[in-house]
């Protein structure tokens, strides 16, 4: 007999002695804790159902309400672990204790973890719909709870996850509820899990979730939490997928998003992935013909400095000379004033000279070059550089969207904000 089997069968058999069911709780806590192959032989020895009747012979013992909810949520890990307290009434009774000990943060930081992350596959989606309806009463008994903001997110991002069934519990409703969330909390959090929210929506297609009030807060938080690269990276995300949608770009052309782009670009200069994805949102506004007036002259830039920042990436260079390859195919159309400065076209002039550079991206720079010399002329008539090496341009080279493209995981990817697996000493 293993250590977790005989912790659980003293655990079943000495069921009233709390000193038994206490010390119990904490051990199969430390046997869980980040080793998985205990976790299932506690689940295969009947662990789950040990613990919820640990809780219910001794609700007024909260030492011991919180030591069974850290073991649970070690055990949530595994699809069996969530099924197990699903179909133990394991919702009932953690529910039952968050309403008794709402005051206790603890409690209700690991009671709302542990119901949060229940929705998977498999899981009955009134047991589901039992979770969600406990943590709204939460929500609304205990509105300041950073514990149960955190949890409603989680539940929600978890649901958009978990397949068909855990999906349907994602509505318009759910939205509004996520958007107030990121409105009354400034914790990092709780904007991380609802940003994630909008971009799992986004990479369904889920268009008419996005509505103008959502994509407002969504730019409000890139504004707000500049300096933040995994919200820069998941708000350019979703961005990114709008803008590849007739509907997306519907969305996107009230909203300042170019402005909000081009400053995250700015503010995360060095971070590659974040400038990739940029470039993606930025190439298909321009062949929507969205960028106008100045604005156009702020592209420029943008895109120059990034390939000035990102030479050797082959990826980055392609899509920024795209950019500037479209934007000077219309470029008559959105300026009737003369370029102030035309310092984009230095990195263009630097690729088409460097050795190492692909054909593709020679032929994408040159075209830019040729399509962009045409309108600033009077701005360059000291830069014989940039004018030499388009002299032998094709004006016929026909451009191939570029194959940079915004990776689905990079927008709903794990972030540090996690937490480990719960460990106790024991007395």
């Amino acid at each position: 007999m293993g250590a977790s089997e005989a912790i659980i069968a003293c655990m079943l058999k000495i069921e009233r002695n709390l000193s038994v069911q206490n010390t119990g709780c904490m051990a199969l806590t430390n046997l869980s804790a980040n080793v998985p192959d205990n976790k299932f032989r506690i689940l295969k020895n009947g662990g789950v159902h040990a613990v919820l009747q640990a809780m219910t012979n001794n609700r007024e013992d909260e030492p011991l309400q919180l030591n069974a909810l850290k073991l649970l949520c070690n055990l949530i890990e595994s699809d069996k672990g969530c099924w197990w307290i699903a179909e133990e009434s394991g919702i009932q009774i953690i529910s039952m204790t968050l309403k008794s000990y709402c005051h206790s943060p603890d409690i209700l930081n690991f009671g709302c973890t542990c119901l949060a992350n229940l929705p998977r596959r498999g899981i009955n989606a009134v047991a589901l719909e039992s979770v969600e309806s406990i943590l709204l009463y939460l929500r609304l008994s205990i509105s300041t709870s950073v514990e149960v903001a955190r949890a409603l997110g989680t539940f929600y991002e978890n649901s958009l996850k978990g397949g068909k069934e855990c999906k349907k519990l994602f509505n318009k409703n759910a939205m509004e509820k996520i958007i107030r969330v990121m409105q009354d909390f400034d914790d990092i959090d709780v904007q991380i899990s609802g940003c994630k929210i909008i971009a799992q929506v986004a990479i369904d297609k889920d268009i008419e979730l996005l509505s103008r009030e959502v994509m407002v807060v969504l730019l409000s938080k890139m504004k707000k939490y500049e300096d933040n690269s995994n919200i820069q990276l998941i708000c350019s995300g979703i961005i990114s997928y709008l803008s590849a949608s007739e509907k997306g770009l519907e969305t996107l052309q009230e909203m300042c998003c170019i402005d909000v782009l081009i400053q995250t670009m700015k503010a995360h200069l060095q971070n590659a992935d974040i400038i990739g994805i940029c470039l993606v949102s930025l190439e298909n506004i321009c062949k929507a013909d969205l960028v106008r007036g100045t604005t156009t002259q702020n592209v420029c830039d943008a895109v120059a400095l990034s390939m000035t920042a990102h030479p050797n990436d082959k990826e980055i260079q392609l899509g920024a000379c795209h950019i500037l390859s479209i934007i000077g195919t219309g470029f008559h159309k959105q300026n009737e004033l003369r370029r102030q400065s035309v310092d984009f076209l230095e990195p263009l002039a630097s690729v088409v000279h460097r050795k190492s550079v692909t054909e593709e991206i020679l032929q994408v720079a040159s075209a830019a070059i040729h399509r962009l010399k045409k309108f600033t002329d009077d701005v360059l008539e000291d830069r014989s550089d940039v004018s030499e090496c388009s002299e032998d341009i094709s004006h016929g080279i026909e451009l191939q969207s570029t194959n940079l493209t915004a990776p689905r995981n990079s927008l709903i990817s794990d972030v540090s904000t996690e937490k480990s697996d719960s460990t106790l000493d024991e007395d």
